[in-house]
């Protein structure tokens, strides 16, 4: 047994599995983000998205939990900051739908304009951000680099709806639905900003671990 495994062993539980915390972090994340039209509904309605809640208390617990652990660990896959880095980033883009929600419940907003092509993007790049994560669980850099790329396409799509869509209110005479809509979108495209630096964060760590 070389030097390095027993100083693993001894320091690592042996059920610590780093990435693999991180891939059920991003999971419950993305069922947050799937989640958002059903919560734009129901808190337009009623102030109130019971799901969304009891998902945004699996990943409070996850993420404490999670942290810990790494906090803890004396060695892991690669630094520990390049680790954490990744945690803060899916937070990031937890607090940018949590703000999203905000914005709808304050302004009543009941529809958003092109919602559906933007959430089919945001849910696209999430999808493959886990997915590159799990590859990157199994040391499989070109399927990361590839899923990574995948999630760069989705937000340069989302961004051509987002100014289309922006494009088309412009043209409208009323400007409260105007300012309103803008915002509501600039979040969307927040979120979705978010979810592609977190993509970058990944693509740090698949070049430290070759």
């Amino acid at each position: 047994m070389s030097l390095l495994t027993k100083i693993k062993h001894f320091f690592i539980p042996e059920t610590t599995d780093f990435f693999a915390d991180l891939t059920r972090q991003c999971i419950t994340v993305t069922k947050l983000v799937e989640e958002i039209p059903t919560a734009i509904t129901e808190r337009a309605h009623s102030g109130v998205s019971a799901h969304f809640n009891n998902l945004l208390d699996v990943y409070v617990t996850q993420r404490k939990q999670y942290l810990q652990i790494l906090n803890k660990a004396f060695v892991t896959p690669v630094d520990k900051e390049a680790i954490s880095r990744v945690y803060v980033h899916l937070h990031w883009i937890v607090l940018s739908v949590e703000h999203l929600l905000v914005e709808i419940e304050s302004y009543s907003i009941q529809e958003i304009n092109n919602f559906k092509k933007v959430s089919f993007y945001m849910n696209c790049a999430m999808k493959s951000l886990t997915s590159a994560i799990k590859h990157l669980n199994k040391n499989e850099s070109e399927h990361v680099l590839y899923e990574i790329a995948k999630v760069i396409e989705a937000d340069d799509n989302l961004i051509k709806v987002y100014a289309n869509t922006l494009s088309g209110l412009f043209k409208q005479e009323q400007i409260e639905p105007i300012l309103e809509q803008r915002e509501v979108l600039a979040q969307l495209k927040e979120i979705s900003k978010r979810i592609h630096i977190c993509s970058n964060q990944i693509e740090d760590i698949v070049y430290k671990l070759n």
